[in-house]
C-alpha cells in the first residue's frame, strides 16, 4: 500500500471506528423493550440547610 492509500484508510476507516466506542458506554440505559433501566442514584453531595440561601 502507498503511504497516501493508509492515511485515507485510517482517516476514513479506523479513527471513526474508533471515535464510536465512546457513544456506546458499557451500561445500556434501555431496556430490550424500550423502557428506561431502573437505577438507584446516589446524590454525589448533600447541601447544608444555609447554602439555600445565596
Amino acid at each position: 500500500m502507498e503511504l497516501w492509500q493508509i492515511v485515507l484508510l485510517t482517516f476514513f476507516v479506523l479513527l471513526p471506528m474508533a471515535l464510536l466506542l465512546d457513544f456506546w458506554p458499557d451500561r445500556e440505559r434501555l431496556t430490550r423493550t424500550g423502557t428506561p433501566v431502573e437505577r438507584d442514584w446516589e446524590p454525589q453531595i448533600t447541601h447544608e440547610p444555609h447554602d439555600e440561601h445565596h
